[in-house]
């Protein structure tokens, strides 16, 4: 269970790949046969699909949350996330492609977000010996990836331009990158690669931590940076990607990151969510989660950090329907 509950929130958990009767992928697809092979569906068929793509989606609007409650606008209304969901059989084409690419990548270390084995928590664990913090939103993340960004990096990715040519129609949508798609996240780390590889090389450089969790960007120093932060912005500008000024935040001391809050070399909950662990029973799990993996993360013991953290089993705890 995940809170943080960005645009990561919208990527299918497909962990359970081969529970759900697909097969694992382990090897590169270099013809058009092996493509409509391991789709397991005729040519004619998946190109059906594609000249009714729109067809084949189904528009969906979800409340926005974080930490577990629904985020409200400055009216006090709650803030929407509209998704575009593939129905049957698009769906399952996409969770094969989804699938494959996942076995056939190798993705950099400083890339956590929706990454079989990574995940937020170990992201923000990444900054926390630091003292400043910038953070960075991309604005409008899927829907500003285009579908000529999609075939790029397919094509980088190792696929031969004609099946890259296929895939790239199944996976977007009206020329955009959908929001609510299997595909969407693994995708949108093919796109992201060029720009993170950038920036990981300038922090490098410049003896700064950074990480990118899908389009959360984060950066880190013992030392003052806030020099550097109009180049970090405009690397993100020339690789296509518009930061969010309303998202953007340079931090001392204690940042939140992810989701987590990093400050004095250790990661915690907002306090909000820690009370809010005492009634309501997803949240205390989560919370549960939360100590065990940071423990893990510090070689702490997890029982004794546990008892001081969290002192007492909930208190009137309710599941939420």
């Amino acid at each position: 269970m995940a809170f943080h509950q960005g645009t990561t929130m919208v990527c299918n958990n497909l962990d359970n790949y081969q529970e759900n009767g697909l097969s694992p992928i382990n090897f590169m697809i270099s013809t058009k046969a092996a493509l409509y092979n391991t789709l397991k569906f005729t040519e004619k068929h998946i190109w059906y699909i594609i000249k009714n793509i729109a067809k084949h989606y189904k528009e969906k609007e979800v409340d926005k949350t974080k930490y577990g409650k629904p985020q409200l606008d400055k009216n006090g209304s709650i803030r929407k996330r509209n998704l575009r969901i593939p129905t049957y059989p698009l769906d399952r084409i996409q969770k094969t492609i989804h699938e494959f690419i996942t076995a056939q990548s190798a993705f950099p270390d400083y890339m956590y977000g929706s990454i079989r084995g990574r995940n937020h928590i170990q992201n923000a664990f990444r900054h926390c010996n630091n003292v400043y913090f910038l953070k960075v939103d991309l604005k409008n993340f899927f829907p500003n990836i285009s579908h000529r960004q999609v075939y790029g990096s397919l094509v980088k990715f190792g696929l031969p331009h004609d099946i890259a040519r296929i895939v790239t129609p199944l996976t977007t949508v009206e020329g955009k990158l959908p929001q609510g798609a299997p595909t969407s996240c693994i995708i949108a780390n093919l796109v992201l690669q060029n720009v993170a590889r950038r920036l990981h090389d300038f922090a490098r450089t410049n003896n700064l931590t950074f990480t990118c969790y899908l389009d959360d960007l984060t950066f880190s120093s013992k030392e003052d940076f806030r020099a550097l932060n109009e180049k970090i912005l405009n690397i993100i500008k020339e690789e296509g990607f518009f930061p969010s000024p309303k998202k953007i935040s340079y931090r001392k001391i204690s940042c939140e990151i992810t989701g987590i809050i990093v400050k004095n070399n250790t990661l915690d909950l907002i306090h909000e969510m820690k009370r809010e662990a005492l009634t309501n029973l997803h949240i205390y799990h989560y919370y549960m989660s939360f100590l065990k993996q940071r423990d893990s993360l510090f070689n702490l013991s997890y029982p004794n950090t546990f008892s001081n953290a969290f002192l007492g089993a909930p208190r009137n705890i309710t599941s939420p329907q």
